[in-house]
């Protein structure tokens, strides 16, 4: 599914100040128009046939958690833009919404056009011996999957590491997912790694006493928070929040988003 908006903004120093601030040489006054595609799966973005430049923002979809006693939570998508000259641009493009990982599942990749991307959040295998939680979606790559007790790597570029059962997990950097929390002994460890534009972990968990808190993000979706007991993981929310651990349901995964901007 996708919203269509048309905005009205304002030429200032050359910079185009509204939706789409910090754009430089914009030469239309026409305003912008938005299209914002919130439904995982592919969909079709259709040029306005107006403006100069076009910008692409993506999320990718948050990780799954696990379930279980010491079990961690879900990567946070990683969140990427790109603007160009609307003329390289014509024709309609395909737009891929990335889907939010479902439990031991990782989130998505969101795509525009075959050649942008925001990358998904990674999950947990499964196995009785993975804790860690899922790396965040990087700039370049892919959140990993946790690996063991350790955490799995952040996305190259920006993604933070899955916490370890030993330690708080890595905030995404501005653009990168949140690490989702580890499987730890305590509740600050086991909190999802936050972000600024890209989505926040899950909650690890660790016995019946211990839930760690989601990752916050600024501009992406809430990491959901492990499950006391008899109580389901939180979901992440949209765009890209990775999903928190639960001793019978884990949380999934936020899916992604895409929004295409023409000025």
């Amino acid at each position: 599914m996708a919203e269509t908006e048309n905005r009205q903004g304002q030429i200032i120093s050359g910079a185009f100040q509204g939706s789409g601030a910090g754009l430089t040489g914009v030469t239309s006054a026409l305003g912008s128009n938005v299209q914002t595609f919130t439904t995982a799966g592919p969909a079709t973005w259709i040029n306005p046939v107006f403006g100069t430049k076009i910008l692409v923002e993506l999320w990718g979809g948050g990780g799954g958690a696990s379930t279980g006693n010491q079990r961690g939570g879900g990567g946070g998508g990683g969140y990427n833009s790109y603007a160009f000259a609307a003329p390289a641009w014509p024709g309609p493009q395909t737009v891929v919404v990335g889907a939010g990982g479902a439990a031991l599942t990782a989130g998505g990749n969101s795509s525009f056009g075959g050649l942008f991307f925001g990358y998904g959040g990674g999950a947990l295998s499964g196995s009785p011996a993975d804790r860690g939680g899922g790396g965040g979606g990087g700039m370049t790559s892919a959140g990993n999957s946790t690996v063991g007790s350790t955490g799995g790597a952040g996305g190259l570029q920006g993604g933070g590491g899955g916490g370890p059962t030993t330690a708080v997990a890595t905030p995404g950097t501005i653009y990168g997912g949140g690490g989702g929390g580890g499987g730890t002994p305590t509740a600050p460890l086991a909190a999802g790694g936050s972000s600024t534009y890209g989505g926040g972990g899950g909650g690890g968990r660790n016995g019946a006493s211990v839930a760690g808190a989601g990752g916050a993000s600024i501009f992406g979706g809430a990491g959901g928070a492990a499950g006391p007991p008899a109580t389901p993981g939180g979901n992440g929310t949209q765009p890209g929040g990775g999903g928190g651990a639960g001793i019978f349901t884990a949380g999934t995964g936020g899916a992604g988003q895409v929004r295409v901007t023409v000025f």
